[in-house]
C-alpha cells in the first residue's frame, strides 16, 4: 500500500519536470480520493465539490463545481472545454499556464460567444491542492488501495513492474 503523500510527491516531481499534462490530470484526481474518504456515502461529484470547497485554498473552492466539471472533462474527454458538463456552473472552458507570474485565476469574458474563459497558474493551482491534502491529510495518514510492486521483469526489451506469472523470465 502506498501513502497519499507518494502521491502528492509524483506530483511535485512532474512539476519539476515541467511535465504539465500529468501534472494537472493527476492533481484533478486528488479530490476524488480524499472525497472518498471523507464523504464514503455521497456520489462522485458531490464529494469531489464537498471536498475541494472544504480544502482548497480560497482561490479556488469557489470554483469547485466548475473544477470537478473540467476533472470530468480533462479525463473522459481529454477537453479544457467544459460547456457540455452537467456540474458546470460559471466557465466555459480554462487554460493553464505553467510559466505565468499570476497566482490565482484571471477570469476573461467571450463576447463573441458569451462564455467565461479562467486562465489558471498551473503550478499556483496545482501546489494549492497538494497543500490541502498534506493538510487533509496530517489527522488521516491515509494510504491508496493499490499495489506497485517493486521488481521488475523484462520481456522483449521492454521492462514492466511486477511479477509476471509469479516466475523469472
Amino acid at each position: 500500500m502506498h501513502s497519499i503523500l507518494e502521491l502528492v510527491s509524483s506530483v511535485r516531481k512532474s512539476l519539476e519536470i515541467e511535465n504539465w499534462i500529468a501534472s494537472v490530470l493527476v492533481v484533478l484526481t486528488i479530490p476524488d480520493i480524499c472525497g472518498k474518504i471523507e464523504f464514503p456515502d455521497d456520489n462522485s461529484s458531490s464529494r469531489y465539490i464537498k471536498w475541494f470547497e472544504n480544502n482548497v485554498a480560497d482561490k479556488y473552492n469557489y470554483m469547485a463545481q466548475d473544477i470537478y466539471a473540467l476533472r470530468c472533462s480533462m479525463l473522459h474527454e481529454g477537453s479544457d472545454s467544459i460547456i457540455g458538463q452537467r456540474k458546470r456552473k460559471e466557465y466555459d472552458d480554462f487554460t493553464f499556464q505553467p510559466n505565468s507570474t499570476n497566482t490565482g485565476v484571471i477570469v476573461v469574458d467571450n463576447c463573441n460567444s458569451g462564455g467565461t474563459h479562467a486562465i489558471i497558474n498551473l503550478v499556483d493551482f496545482c501546489n494549492s491542492i497538494l497543500a490541502a491534502v498534506e493538510i487533509w491529510n496530517t489527522s488521516r495518514n491515509v494510504h491508496l488501495d493499490f499495489k506497485i510492486p517493486e521488481d521488475s521483469y523484462t520481456v522483449d526489451g521492454v521492462t514492466s513492474v511486477g511479477k509476471f506469472f509469479e516466475q523469472n523470465v
